[in-house]
């Protein structure tokens, strides 16, 4: 009776090491999915920031010539930003360098003769392409905001 008491004793404490190892896995593993999502979200917002530069750069190049400083300097960022295997911090910085490149081709582009005399483009360079990087600007702040919250 005694070694019967024993072997349910092991048993039964064989179990619960057993229940808590699937427990504990099962919760770092839905952690790990949801940082992993958090991060593929992230780089989705990136994407679009990027998307928008590209625009940006087409309505610009339409009305400035190749060698133009905020051409030049949009071009710069937007490649930084493609960079793969940076930092979170590094991403955050080069988005930034990105929103404030972008604003500036914006705001000279919006101030020549021709691009107002351009329905089309004017309306892009005043209103639309403004408001894709604004929004660009939210969804990497937001997802940041999220992947942080996750990873600790």
């Amino acid at each position: 009776m005694k070694s019967r008491n024993a072997i349910a004793f092991i048993v039964m404490v064989a179990l619960i090491v057993v229940s808590l190892l699937l427990g504990a896995y099962k919760g770092w593993s839905a952690e790990r999915d949801e940082v992993a999502s958090a991060e593929t979200t992230l780089q989705d917002a990136l994407k679009t920031r990027v998307e928008t530069a590209n625009n940006i750069l087409t309505v610009a190049r339409r009305h400035l010539s190749g060698d133009d400083a905020g051409i030049a300097a949009l071009v710069k960022e937007k490649d930084n930003l493609l960079r793969t295997g940076q930092t979170l911090a590094a991403q955050s910085k080069a988005s930034a360098a990105v929103g404030k490149s972008a604003s500036m081709l914006l705001d000279a582009l919006a101030a020549l003769d021709d691009v107002k005399a351009d329905s089309r483009d004017n309306m892009y360079v005043t209103a639309l392409l403004p408001q894709m990087l604004q929004s660009s600007e939210m969804l990497v702040t937001d997802a940041e905001n999220a992947y942080l919250s996750l990873a600790n």
